[in-house]
């Protein structure tokens, strides 16, 4: 009977003590960027950073739509710039070399159906990330 308890105490704590989103570990975060694709706290919610290399962008990319597509997640605000020359934002060393120049920018949102965070992909000259905030 105790085990039983223990277990059920354990489940209860660990459901409602972080926001669920499938593939992401809130509790897991890290005070503060500490190493290149792990989670970190900042001022608003959380948040991934990526190296600003090919393979960066890649994992960057890549991560946030297994995120998006993993949690049911309803399209939000998109404000991307993409040159002409470039198809998709699967041309990794093309918008990767876009992004570095200053002539591509990728900023897309989307809000998650069962609660109430949002996963937001920013890819700038200045820096390649995975934001999660509130949704109030």
């Amino acid at each position: 009977m105790k085990k039983i308890t223990m277990i059920l105490v354990a489940l209860i704590l660990s459901v409602g003590t972080y926001a669920q989103i499938n593939g992401v570990d809130f509790s897991k975060a890290d005070p503060e960027l500490e190493d290149w694709e792990c989670l970190f706290r900042c001022q608003d919610g959380y948040m991934m950073m990526y190296p600003l290399t090919v393979i960066g962008y890649k994992h960057c990319i890549n991560d946030a739509y297994n995120l998006v597509f993993s949690n049911d997640c309803s399209i939000g605000p998109d404000n991307t710039t993409i040159p002409k020359h470039i198809l998709n934002l699967y041309d990794y060393e093309k918008m990767h070399n876009a992004l570095n120049s200053g002539t591509a920018e990728i900023r897309r949102g989307w809000k998650m159906d069962k609660n109430n965070w949002s996963i937001n992909l920013i890819c700038s000259y200045e820096h390649y990330a995975i934001v999660f905030l509130r949704v109030e």
